[in-house]
């Protein structure tokens, strides 16, 4: 993502929680905020936001998400993989979003 080239780093913030970026955004102190789109839509069903006419206006980027594991845990990595690969040939990945199936 090259947002630099369309506005300058002084201009952009972060912050540390994605309540108070919507909060930031609801309230007239941002005029766009990027967030995971999950994210927001559970964030939208809270009490503080649920009535918070907030829209989408594009897909800014996508990215891989990648799972980790302890090794303690290894001996579940051959089961993971078993189920994963069942759920692929069952048909069940396909109706997943397309964020969740991009690697599997």
């Amino acid at each position: 993502m090259n947002l630099p080239r369309y506005m300058p780093l002084q201009n952009m913030i972060d912050v540390t929680d994605e309540r108070l970026g919507l909060g930031m955004l609801v309230n007239g102190r941002v005029r766009v905020f990027m967030v995971v789109e999950n994210v927001l839509r559970s964030i939208l069903q809270e009490e503080e936001f649920r009535n918070e006419s907030v829209r989408e206006i594009g897909v800014v980027d996508r990215f891989w998400i990648h799972p980790y594991m302890h090794r303690k845990h290894k001996f579940f990595s051959v089961q993971l993989a078993k189920i994963l690969k069942g759920m692929k040939e069952e048909g069940i990945i396909k109706n997943l979003p397309p964020t969740a199936t991009s690697s599997i």
